[in-house]
């Protein structure tokens, strides 16, 4: 699935952890060695993530189909461009507005431990809800 696929090990750097430097960086090599020192010599190799200074986002081409958000191929979202769009926008918008504070007791290693949790099934979200204080600038 593409949930497990986003978290897997074998192709993230601590997968799990909130660290968006994370698309400005390429694969760690050691990672790349270790995911290709199991394929079959017929089977073409992962090149890992190579970010691309020309693109807006991380893609499917960029991460070597590693990293799917929005699917990819001929049955790709066809509002994938939109949607980064947008979520630029309403981000600026709101982050200019309003402070965030996380409530809760919150382990980053391992999301279904917290007080959020985790669940998932078509889509992964939030168990408990998400709890945050907000506050007017």
């Amino acid at each position: 699935s593409v949930w497990n696929l986003h978290r897997s090990p074998l192709f993230w750097e601590a997968p799990t952890a909130f660290r968006p430097h994370r698309w400005h960086t390429p694969t760690p090599q050691h990672l790349v060695d270790r995911y290709n020192a199991n394929r079959r010599p017929d089977e073409p190799k992962w090149n890992g993530y190579h970010p691309d200074e020309s693109a807006m986002h991380a893609n499917e081409v960029t991460s070597d189909f590693t990293f799917l958000p929005f699917g990819a191929g001929p049955r790709k979202c066809l509002g994938h461009r939109f949607a980064f769009f947008q979520i630029g926008v309403l981000c600026s918008v709101i982050f200019r507005r309003f402070d965030f504070e996380l409530l809760g007791e919150h382990d980053a290693t391992d999301p279904f431990a917290s007080d959020v949790g985790a669940q998932s099934g078509s889509t992964f979200h939030t168990k408990h809800g998400l709890k945050v204080r907000v506050q007017r600038r």
